[in-house]
């Protein structure tokens, strides 16, 4: 697995390590370039207690980290191989002496972030086409990779997950509603859609509000632009990355996610959770998570009329607000906690071992 920051693949990972441990033991093989001595992520998934094994490299597709990771993994022995990132499936397509191992892929969804990202996407789906095994998230996902051509029953659904928390803190009254957002930002995670539905709902709305918008990335500036055009100061603050984004969800009322693409995203369960109420557009697996007007309520994407509109009549109702929350929580305890994935994940692997 490469990656740097600590997201939602590492996260479930190192979720479910505690459920794992007795049956598996779990190494995960990276990629660090230059001078970096660590990373957030390699960091995060020791804390876990998940051995990290480095692999050195000088650039993003270093053929000497390829044969210096074939022998790393041939002298450890696995016996079954999970593949998670491009460049990790390209390294290990059809090597000789990972043949007999089965190698499983995890298909996480795709990303528009940049020409590369595109271009690995279409490096992707070739390599998908050739795998034996693959994970994913949602049966949303199933149906994507159907229509590029993997056959379906090469491919094994598990939702993401979360530990079980006792945490849960009462929620502040709204006054002012505290609405948050979380997510990378880029344009495929939809924030500047969200703050032209905020600019509308500034202007129609008689209930006090604030929206945190937390996350970092390329169209930062952009963000900030708008909010300064449009005299958002008052209602909108960029708090930028946090590793830590419990004590928001604690005092959030309301998380919006308006991304034009999703898998399974960990920020509604982890929301769902603390009982924060769900607003999301209806992309990806989202509406195979929770059920909508109940749980979550859903909205088109591209669309910041009718989620100004959404959001406007959540806060003439506070008592819609808890309840949805309620009924969203409830459902992660049945539906998303990390020892309900294992159990699944470890049925799947045995079965692969037999």
């Amino acid at each position: 697995m490469e990656a740097y920051d600590f997201g939602g693949p590492a996260k479930n990972l190192a979720y479910i390590q505690s459920h794992l441990e007795a049956e598996f033991e779990v190494k995960v093989f990276t990629f660090l370039r230059g001078d970096m001595a660590d990373s957030d992520f390699i960091r995060g998934l020791k804390k876990a207690g998940i051995e990290v094994e480095v692999i050195r490299e000088k650039k993003a597709f270093d053929f000497k980290a390829q044969r210096a990771l074939i022998k790393r993994l041939n002298l450890w022995q696995p016996d079954l191989l999970q593949i998670h990132n491009t460049k990790s499936r390209l390294y290990t397509f059809k090597n000789p002496s990972l043949k007999k191992i089965p190698n499983i892929y995890f298909y996480h969804g795709e990303t528009w972030t940049s020409k590369k990202q595109k271009f690995y996407n279409r490096l992707d789906r070739r390599l998908f086409k050739q795998a034996k095994h693959i994970i994913v998230v949602s049966p949303h996902q199933i149906g994507l990779l159907e229509k590029q051509g993997v056959a379906s029953e090469k491919i094994f659904q598990v939702y993401n997950a979360i530990p079980y928390c006792e945490d849960l803190v009462l929620k502040p009254e709204p006054s002012p509603f505290n609405l948050i957002s979380v997510g990378r930002f880029s344009n495929e995670k939809g924030q500047l859609i969200l703050l032209e539905a905020v600019k509308l709902l500034k202007n129609s709305s008689e209930v006090p509000f604030l929206l945190t918008l937390l996350g970092d990335g390329p169209d930062r500036p952009l963000l900030e632009q708008f909010v300064s055009h449009n005299g958002l100061e008052e209602v909108v603050r960029l708090e930028g990355h946090k590793k830590n984004i419990h004590p928001y969800y604690q005092v959030a009322h309301i998380l919006i996610l308006p991304s034009l693409t999703e898998g399974i995203p960990n920020v509604l369960i982890e929301a769902a959770q603390q009982k924060v109420c769900l607003v999301a557009t209806n992309v990806g697996g989202i509406s195979h998570m929770f059920e909508d007007g109940k749980e979550i309520d859903l909205v088109p994407a591209n669309d910041p009329d009718t989620l100004a509109h959404k959001l406007n009549a959540l806060l003439e109702l506070p008592e819609v607000v808890s309840s949805m929350g309620q009924a969203a929580s409830e459902r992660v305890n049945r539906q998303f906690l990390a020892e309900k994935r294992a159990e699944r994940l470890m049925t799947y692997y045995k079965s692969l071992l037999v």
